[in-house]
């Protein structure tokens, strides 16, 4: 049957080497505890010393890894990028600007906490350069139009005038269509229409009583005090080029976008066409101040970076604290405006911080539980609180190995001690379990001390060594967060099953060195479980398949006529946050108000001029919403090709003459008569632009004729001096960005330039997906189309991608590793050495032979595959020369296995997934059902014949099991969805493995034993009671001394 007999004559080396450190310990238990104290002492110290911590989330990846040195070549050449965002918001635009003026201005104060403060766009410096930015052909046809207007700037005014206007538009006109050039008639004819629709608005400005109701209040021109408003907006970068017009493509616009002309009444319409026509769509928003705001101007955008402070595990820093003091005076000063915090330094301050707060209460709760479990199972305190104390001395020794072999602690390594504790108790539990069991035998201290690591030692030691392999495992990984946590849990495993023989044991000689064994608590018995296995082993056995079976089914749906899995990996870390969190909120308000993403990808360029082309490139992908640079700032043509041209058009307006200070009386009949003649050559013309002009100018005329005389005169001086002073402004901003000097990096301000340009010369790009990249298939598309382009790009998206990639892959590695190492482990403790010897030896050879065979050089293995391998062909070779132990072996897993395919169920049916929060105790699952079918596998081979669950054993694995998920299931009392989901998981995966522990696995065990060793065991049982019944009327003396009758024997075996 493949089980042993407690006979000491065939104790194993294992079970030799523990009786005698067991033996040792309890001889000198002052002597041994003192050495302990002196250890706890130098582990405190060197920890104290040497352990440093690290809390930045980089820290949690290799730096080996390709994407993370991409990502540290580009900090280490433009900073960190991680921005801290200020939202802003009201109904009101302006107030929204004001509030980013204010607040920014103020953060820029504070260059010590905050550095590369940005809220607009300023390129302002640049306007006196803006010619720079037309192309030689441009700037060649600008300069002949000035030519045309030499009389005028040589002083010549008056052939400037409304008449000599309207005189020189027909006889162009005129000409255009007798020589039969469409594309010249039509561009006179557009200039009509512009002239129309100046006319008009400038009479609604100076008769505001004619107006309607919702009319714009009239403007006064003071030509000769000032200048009028010719268009140009607070926030226009080229006022030269912009002039009066906003968005001509031509001479004069189309009839279609004279409406949006028109829509700001206190705004003089310039009849004069653009001496650069295309320099205003061409150069409007590459040169204007833009503000982060969005298209409706209500929600704006102040961007960070934080100085240094990095935040502790409490999620608290410096920058963060005073950032958050600035935004509530600001809230102070601007009421009626919101302001709210995100970027990926607040959400993961605001979430560490939630952690810890919502740890610290589950943490109370979580002791309170385990206290009271402890209490119960065990009927009372001394022994429970011996427990603790080991593992207290397990956590100060895994604290000193982990200072000594890794060095430091990171976010995701610190929660160590939670899993030491979890599985670290689980030590002192089975071994006080059986301790007290055999003290209630009459077992004296220190023999009962030697028996219990005799019979349940090897069973710790195997479940340490599995588990601790488990979590090392993790080590061989390449996402280094995973592979220090492993490192630091597999190796605190090992110290605190030490720690059981080398400071409990001391620790119960001293404690009940004087107790008597009835005095002794005695641990909980589960008499109706173990009676109800052994009765029924058959009905349980089935049961609890059907039961498994109708579980695991919960973990697959039918989706379009084929299975899927329920239960997914949701990579989302907006997931993980709680609902209340003002960061998740604001971000998520900005997702659904701009359905856009605060977090962008990063492009690297060697000159502004591959930064343009890297621009459209990117521009063209679908996932794609737009890119930021400063590679426009940087002209398209070479000063050599623009410098003579712009000097040029300089020293023509060097000397242009001023607006006399007094115009000649206008005379109404000679305008009158201009008009009219206009007005009968467009309708000579029979294309609909004509038609449009035609309706426009006689409306115009229409309303002019009902004016009076001294009206007419009034209206029409006004209209000639703003006409005159609109044309002369046109000149000077010409003149104003006529700058030769060629653009370089120098002029854009400071701030721009170290956010967007590295101090060797490279150009970043910043590349913003349309949708938010936090959920996995946006973000998957967004990185595949960004690398087409750039496949050395990186940034946060693509760093987090890559991480959420790490990870998972991560724990299937570790997975699979573990659970060969547990394999193999387990094959080693249920094999005798010459069957375990041909079953390790034979499959290495076979392995290596393929191995030998397959490989070239253009062919890799995969190692995975090569182990997996290895392990079957192993285990096959096993089950060959040792089935039954081999069977046993197998068995001793599937609390592992068939419980962890049971909490998949459970969770597919509460509609659970798994996350970068709850995927961490996979491992401390895989461990806790291997510790679990360990212990039963150990009872099993200790008992003779029928198999009938033992009281210790029962006892131990319920106390460990129900004190890990009080210890974790505290955490769904938590805030924090992430902390919730954890605790939810490992709260259903340790239920599913303590199920299949006691109740499937020893129905099986019950059932493999044989029906006639159970027989065997009720004869036994019932010539015991018989004997008992006879003894009541026979002399002991009599009895005990007959060595020779069977009820003799019998009593002396139950003794």
């Amino acid at each position: 049957m493949g089980r042993m007999t407690p006979d000491c004559s065939q104790d194993g080396m294992l079970t030799r080497l523990l009786r005698l450190v067991t033996r040792s310990t309890a001889r000198r238990p002052r002597r041994t505890l003192m050495l302990v104290f002196l250890s706890v002492l130098a582990c405190g110290g060197l920890a104290a010393i040497g352990l440093k911590f690290k809390t930045s989330r980089s820290d949690l990846i290799d730096p080996q890894a390709t994407f993370q040195r991409r990502w540290l070549k580009f900090t280490e050449k433009f900073g960190d990028q991680s921005d801290i965002v200020v939202v802003v918001e009201s109904d009101e635009p302006a107030r929204v600007r004001m509030a980013l003026d204010a607040l920014g201005e103020r953060l820029q104060a504070e260059p010590e906490l905050f550095s590369q403060v940005s809220w607009k766009f300023d390129t302002s410096d640049l306007r006196k350069k803006g010619l720079q930015y037309l192309s030689p052909k441009q700037l060649e046809e600008g300069l002949a139009r000035l030519e045309s207007y030499g009389p005028i700037l040589a002083g010549h005014w008056q052939r400037a005038g409304l008449e000599s206007y309207c005189r020189r538009l027909v006889i162009h006109a005129r000409w255009a269509r007798d020589q039969g050039r469409s594309v010249d008639e039509g561009q006179a004819i557009r200039q009509a229409i512009r002239l129309s629709d100046s006319l008009s608005r400038f009479a609604q400005l100076l008769a505001p009583s004619e107006q309607s109701p919702d009319a714009p209040a009239p403007v006064t021109l003071e030509p000769n005090a000032g200048r009028p408003r010719t268009g140009l907006t607070e926030t226009s970068f080229m006022p030269s080029l912009a002039a009066s017009t906003s968005g001509a493509t031509d001479d004069v616009p189309h009839p279609s976008e004279s409406a949006s002309t028109l829509s700001d009444a206190t705004t003089f319409l310039s009849p004069w066409p653009e001496v650069f026509p295309e320099a205003a769509a061409a150069t409007k928003s590459l040169l204007q101040v833009r503000y982060h705001v969005t298209e409706d101007g209500r929600m704006g955008f102040l961007t960070s970076v934080a100085v240094g402070g990095d935040q502790d595990f409490s999620g608290t820093s410096p920058t963060l604290a005073r950032l958050r003091e600035l935004v509530e005076s600001a809230r102070r000063e601007f009421p009626g405006v919101t302001f709210g915090l995100t970027g990926i330094p607040v959400l993961e301050s605001d979430e560490m911080a939630r952690s810890q707060a919502d740890m610290t209460k589950a943490s109370v709760v979580s002791f309170v539980g385990v206290a009271v479990i402890l209490l119960i199972g065990f009927r009372g305190l001394r022994h429970p609180l011996l427990g603790l104390l080991m593992l207290l001395v397990g956590l100060a020794w895994a604290v000193g190995f982990t200072t000594l072999v890794v060095g430091h602690l990171n976010i995701l390594s610190v929660s160590f001690a939670a899993i030491l504790i979890g599985l670290g108790i689980d030590f002192a539990i089975h071994y006080l379990a059986r301790y007290l069991e055999l003290r209630h035998e009459d077992h004296e201290l220190g023999q009962a001390l030697e028996e219990t690591s005799a019979s349940v030692g090897t069973g710790l030691a195997t479940a340490a060594i599995t588990t601790a392999i488990a979590f090392l495992c993790a080590g061989f990984t390449r996402f280094l967060g995973v592979a220090e946590l492993g490192i630091i849990a597999g190796g605190g495993i090992i110290l605190c099953a030490a720690a059981t023989f080398l400071v409990l044991v001391p620790l119960i000689r001293l404690s009940d060195q004087s107790v008597e064994p009835r005095r002794l608590p005695a641990p909980f018995q589960g008499a109706v479980l173990r009676w109800v296995t052994q009765r029924w082993p058959k009905s349980v056995a089935v049961l609890s398949g059907l039961f498994v079976g109708a579980v695991m089914m919960q973990a697959f749906g039918w989706q379009e006529g084929r299975p899927v899995v329920k239960v997914e990996y949701d990579s989302n870390l907006l997931n993980l946050q709680a609902d209340d969190v003002d960061s998740v909120a604001v971000q998520q308000r900005v997702f659904q108000q701009t359905n856009g993403s605060l977090l962008y990808a990063v492009s690297l360029a060697d000159s502004a001029n591959e930064c343009k082309r890297q621009a459209e490139s990117f521009r063209r992908l679908e996932s794609v919403a737009h890119v930021e640079h400063l590679g426009e700032i940087i002209p398209d043509y070479a000063p050599e090709e623009t410098e003579l041209l712009i000097q040029a058009i300089h020293a023509r307006l060097a000397n242009m003459s001023p607006l006399p200070r007094e115009l000649p009386p206008i005379d109404p009949l000679a305008v009158g008569q201009a008009l009219e003649t206009l007005l009968k050559t467009l309708s000579e013309s029979e294309t609909s632009d004509a038609a449009t002009a035609l309706a426009r100018l006689n409306a115009f005329l229409d309303r002019f004729e009902q004016l009076a005389l001294e009206q007419q005169v009034e209206l029409l001086n006004g209209y000639q001096t703003a006409m005159l002073t609109a044309l002369r402004m046109q000149f000077e901003q010409i003149a104003e960005a006529a700058d030769a000097d060629p653009v370089n990096i120098s002029d854009i301000a400071s701030d721009l330039r170290s956010r967007f340009i590295g101090a060797s010369g490279e150009w970043m790009l910043r590349v913003f997906p349309r949708e938010q990249v936090w959920d996995e298939a946006p973000l998957e598309q967004f990185v595949s189309e960004v690398r087409t382009v750039d496949p050395e790009a990186t940034g946060t998206p693509l760093q987090n991608y890559e991480a959420a990639r790490q990870i998972r892959q991560s724990y299937m590695n570790a997975a699979l590793y573990a659970c060969l190492a547990v394999c193999l482990v387990l094959l080693i403790d249920a094999l005798a050495s010459g069957p375990l010897c041909v079953s390790l030896l034979t499959p290495l050879i076979v392995v290596a032979f393929g191995i030998v065979t397959l490989a070239g050089p253009d062919q890799t293995l995969d190692l995975r595959w090569m182990l997996c391998l290895y392990v079957a062909l192993a285990i096959l070779t096993a089950s060959i020369f040792d089935f039954p132990n081999v069977r046993n072996m197998l068995l001793s897993m599937t609390p592992a296995a068939i419980g962890l395919g049971m909490m998949f169920g459970v969770l597919g049916f509460l509609g659970e997934h798994l996350n970068p929060a709850n995927i961490i105790v996979l491992p401390l699952l895989l461990g806790i059902g291997v510790d679990d079918g360990v212990h039963v596998l150990h009872d099993f081979r200790t008992q003779q014949g029928g198999y009938r669950t033992s009281a210790s054993t029962i006892n131990a694995v319920v106390l460990t099991s129900l004190t890990s998920m009080a210890g974790f299931g505290s955490l769904l009392l938590a805030s924090h969805r992430g902390l919730q989901s954890l605790g939810l998981v490992l709260v259903v995966g340790v239920g599913t493995c303590l199920f299949v522990s006691l109740v499937a696995l020893p129905a099986v065990l019950t059932l493999i034993a044989g029906p006639a060793a159970a027989r065997r065991e009720e004869n036994v049982s019932a010539e015991l009671t018989a004997a008992e019944s006879r003894l009541a009327v026979l002399p002991m003396e009599r009895v005990a001394d007959d060595a020779s009758s069977p009820v003799g024997r019998n009593l002396r075996a139950a003794s």
